[in-house]
């Protein structure tokens, strides 16, 4: 023990005893001691300045309108996140769909360099790289948690890393939706025969299992689908979660509306970077990013399943009357679906390795939901 330290102990035991002391003659004086009153001494705050430039500074062109809720919104959410955990030191400007570039052709631009990021989904690139469709949201796919789950813990991350390595870009999941609806009908489908012939407003994967399934699915872009309904050009239509819906004005067409939605149980969100420019970034740069993204997702999980109740609520009012799809229908579907899985597999090699990895996944995760969750 060197004398500095032992003169310290020294103190602080004259200290205690001096405390004890005063606490016992404390206890028998018939008045307080008087208190001195020092003069008071103020001590500078320092507080930092706001930063008065980013000095990250990216524009991001979105896939959706900045309105469209979680679509959209949930970019807004990731950018005000990131700005404040940063203290404005990472800046991202959010440009509306076809400003900087058109929306499908935001995966070459921000490989190549000429757009600093994009927000989208995975599943937007799936013509140009068939194993995105598994990462976009699948027919009967995993729903919000799973999909998170396996993504992060199950091998997900990394094979969405190798199959974006050739278009030079990095992916970080930044937000997820809550579950599509099933669709809009003009009558009641008790069947898989009620599909046959049916004129469905579909896309993707989901158009495909409907033709499979004897529908005559067609692309019909969102303004256009209820004047479709309206003149008959459509028998039917599926297209987003009950908010959406309930915007666009189905219901004043269509009264029946299906659920679950087995065409896209979740769509995950994207923020794609330029795989150089990701790298180059400081570390406490990407930290941040991806702090800001992941609790983006949690806003996606939560808001989207707590902003559904309200439009139901108001649909319900409107005349709107609920169906669950007959099991006979989605065991119909499911099949169509699993045969279109087994022939792109067959196709491509990459969708064969990401479709057999997440398959893998969901049976060990079926047993622990199966056990665990209430069914």
């Amino acid at each position: 023990m060197n004398l500095r330290f032992s003169h310290l102990l020294q103190i602080a035991a004259a200290a205690a005893v001096a405390l004890v002391a005063g606490a016992a003659i404390g206890r028998f004086a018939l008045a307080p001691a008087p208190v001195v009153i020092e003069k008071r001494v103020e001590v500078p705050v320092r507080v930092a300045a706001p930063a008065e430039a980013a000095y990250l500074k990216w524009k991001v062109a979105l896939s959706y309108p900045v309105e469209t809720p979680q679509f959209g919104s949930l970019a807004r959410k990731f950018a005000d996140k990131v700005r404040r955990a940063s203290a404005g030191a990472i800046a991202f400007e959010l440009e509306e769909p076809g400003k900087l570039v058109a929306p499908a052709q935001c995966l070459e631009a921000v490989g190549k360099g000429a757009v600093d990021a994009c927000w989208s989904t995975p599943g937007m690139w799936s013509t140009r790289e068939p194993a995105f469709a598994v990462f976009g949201g699948i027919p009967f796919g995993p729903e919000a948690v799973e999909y998170v789950a396996w993504l992060a813990y199950g091998g997900g991350q990394e094979l969405l890393d190798e199959v974006y390595a050739r278009f030079a870009v990095k992916s970080v999941l930044c937000g997820i939706t809550t579950p599509e609806a099933g669709g809009w009908f003009k009558k009641p489908v008790q069947t898989a025969d009620d599909l046959k012939g049916l004129k469905v407003r579909a896309s993707g994967l989901a158009a495909r299992v409907l033709t499979k399934a004897g529908a005559d699915p067609r692309h019909v872009e969102a303004g256009k689908i209820l004047p479709a309904l309206k003149d008959g050009g459509l028998d039917g239509a599926e297209y987003s979660f009950p908010l959406i819906d309930l915007g666009l004005g189905f219901h004043t067409i269509v009264s029946n509306y299906y659920f679950p939605g087995w065409q896209q149980p979740t769509v995950p969100l994207e923020l794609l970077v330029n795989r150089k420019a990701w790298d180059a970034l400081p570390e406490a740069t990407r930290g941040q990013i991806e702090l800001a993204c992941g609790d983006t997702v949690r806003d996606g999980l939560s808001e989207g399943e707590a902003m559904q109740a309200a439009a139901l609520r108001e649909l319900r009012a409107k005349g709107v009357v609920f169906q669950r799809w007959p099991q006979g229908v989605l065991d119909t579907l499911e099949k169509a679906w699993l045969d279109i899985a087994e022939q792109e597999g067959a196709a491509d090699a990459n969708f064969k390795r990401v479709w057999s990895a997440l398959s893998a996944f969901r049976s060990e995760y079926e047993t622990w939901r199966r056990l665990g969750h209430v069914p």
